[in-house]
């Protein structure tokens, strides 16, 4: 517990004046102590909100890329699997060829 309160001394002697000065001195330093504690708590606290900001935004960033990259990858992986399967024709094939016809059928189902 902090002191925050004034100390008030009765003036019996001369030297008491300066006892009274250091202990006034005192309490000031004590609330510019405490002024200080609260001034570095709010910083903390502010620090602590910007992490978690970060941590929040680099979350929903992550989710976006999975889901971009999920709803990407299927359509590439459709042409990339067609690619494969018209080099794997022989050279000879027409495109109105049933085999190509129906890979391209299946293609457009996906």
């Amino acid at each position: 517990a902090m002191f925050m309160g004034r100390v008030h001394i009765t003036l019996a002697r001369r030297g008491e004046f300066h006892f009274r000065r250091a202990v006034d001195l005192t309490v000031m330093e004590m609330r510019a102590a405490v002024r200080e504690r609260h001034r570095l708590e709010a910083t903390e606290a502010d620090q602590r909100v910007r992490l978690l900001t970060a941590d929040a935004a680099k979350q929903a960033r992550a989710r976006l890329i999975r889901m971009v990259m999920h709803d990407i990858r299927s359509p590439l992986l459709s042409v990339i699997n067609l690619a494969s399967l018209l080099r794997s024709l022989p050279a000879p094939t027409q495109l109105g060829s049933p085999s190509v016809v129906e890979s391209l059928d299946a293609l457009s189902t996906c």
